[in-house]
């Protein structure tokens, strides 16, 4: 599951990544000290045994071409010796690692290929990841295609000869990203877009609550965190699906879960979304201008479907419920709707955006505020002074060439109508506009 969430700095991203994480820290933390002393003992016992595969090989290479009885004797025996110690390795298991942010792809494939199986890519602060050296100039295509392979839950097996090279077989990853507004076109003009990174993405940017947040004294308690915290630790202490039937015997932790079914009537929800979603995709459709993120929607309806399957249960189980699907399927049309929006706002011209931003300045926080000497900037017949704007205003449009771009397209579209008192040039709002709020 991924999620990239856009608002601006102070609408306590970071306040609310640090109650909703605090579990999977705290256990992460706990687990890692518990940890810590077998993992020293077996990492020193990988690091024998590795030694010990080392010394064979170079005495096989020093016998190697000598031609005589005794040495063909001692040669079968070390390959005998190599062989036995190949098939039982010891491997330390790693200590858990929930999260990566900083990261190039060679050091996550790395890192997750031989630690700890099930991670995510988690920020509070997106331009930390979409500003580090993985999603360089070079590196961008690169990074964002690894991601979307995890995504698939898909097998890596690179074929580059690199030190820090490694199969991803069996690993489990997310990405949970909170940014501002300006990365999303930042992440498109990487290439996140074209292939189809952005697309696996729940996108979501709430209205803005600020000016609106006044201090409440807190509750002594928070009964509902607390609790949500305890699922997460619950699910976190469940036993992993390591697949043990292959050759290492469980040793490299590759997970196997196990596959959850759509119950009949959550299956002909999943269709009827799907394919109410796939008709939209056509020329001109709801969701024409979106197709990529719309494509998967549905998957990703089931995806949740499944995820609040196992937070509400504790666990997998072989079939998913009606309700589950149901609430899978509303999160996912609320976060469809947003990612049409965002990418409308993306591509919109400067002056597209900025008369939408002065509109709704008029209509909702215009009215509200009173100038030096205590009078409504907005009189009772609905008209401003064009030169408040520059003093109160949004700031797109506090400059004169903004401003009038902004004014000609309210004016076009019957938002607001250019007006003269006296010598002062004002804008008479909309009636109908103002009697909405």
């Amino acid at each position: 599951m991924e999620y990239a969430n856009m608002a601006e700095s102070g609408e306590r991203k970071s306040a609310a990544d640090k109650q909703f994480g605090r579990a999977a820290r705290q256990w992460q933390n706990e687990e890692r000290e518990i940890r810590l002393s077998e993992y020293r003992r077996a990492a020193a016992m990988e690091k024998d045994w590795r030694a010990r595969i080392d010394g064979v090989k170079k005495k096989i290479t020093s016998l190697a071409g000598k031609d005589s009885a005794d040495n063909d004797k001692a040669l079968e025996e070390l390959r005998t010796r190599l062989i036995d110690l190949e098939q039982n390795p010891i491997i330390a298991a790693p200590l858990p690692k929930l999260n990566y942010e900083d990261v190039t792809p060679a050091a996550l494939a790395y890192g997750l290929g031989t630690g700890w199986p099930s991670a995510g890519l988690f920020s509070d602060e997106g331009g930390a990841v979409v500003g580090s050296h993985g999603m360089g100039e070079d590196t961008a295509t690169g990074f964002l295609s690894l991601l979307n392979i995890l995504w698939d839950g898909r097998p890596f097996l690179p074929d580059r000869k690199q030190a820090l090279t490694v199969e991803l077989i069996g690993r489990r990853f997310s990405a949970f990203l909170m940014m501002q507004p300006d990365l999303l076109p930042k992440l498109v003009d990487k290439g996140a877009r074209n292939i189809g990174f952005i697309a696996r993405f729940l996108l979501s940017a709430p209205l803005s609550t600020m000016g609106t947040r006044l201090y409440v004294e807190p509750p002594p308690e928070w009964r509902a965190l607390d609790d949500f915290d305890a699922s997460i630790k619950r699910l976190l202490n469940a036993e992993m699906p390591i697949d043990r039937s292959q050759s290492d015997k469980g040793l490299l932790m590759r997970l196997r879960p196990p596959v959850m079914f759509l119950d009949p009537a959550a299956k002909r929800a999943f269709i009827e979304y799907h394919d109410s979603v796939e008709r939209e995709l056509c020329q001109f459709g709801d969701f024409a201008a979106v197709r990529d993120v719309a494509s998967k929607s549905a998957e990703n309806a089931a995806r949740i479907a499944g995820v609040f399957k196992l937070f509400d249960q504790g666990g997998p189980s072989r079939h998913v419920e009606t309700r589950y699907m149901a609430a899978g399927i509303k999160i996912a049309v609320w976060h469809l709707s947003e990612a049409r929006r965002l990418f409308f706002e993306v591509s919109a011209p400067e002056e597209v955006t900025d008369a939408r931003e002065l509109s709704g300045w008029l209509c909702a926080k215009a009215p509200e505020l009173m100038d030096g000497n205590g009078c409504p900037i907005v009189d009772q017949a609905g008209e401003i002074a064009i030169q408040q704007l520059g003093r109160y205003g949004p700031n797109c449009v506090r400059g004169a060439l903004r401003r009038d771009a902004a004014i000609d397209g309210l004016e076009e579209s019957g938002h607001v109508r250019r007006c003269e008192r006296g010598k002062q040039k004002r804008l008479r709002v909309n009636p109908k506009l103002l009697s909405r709020k």
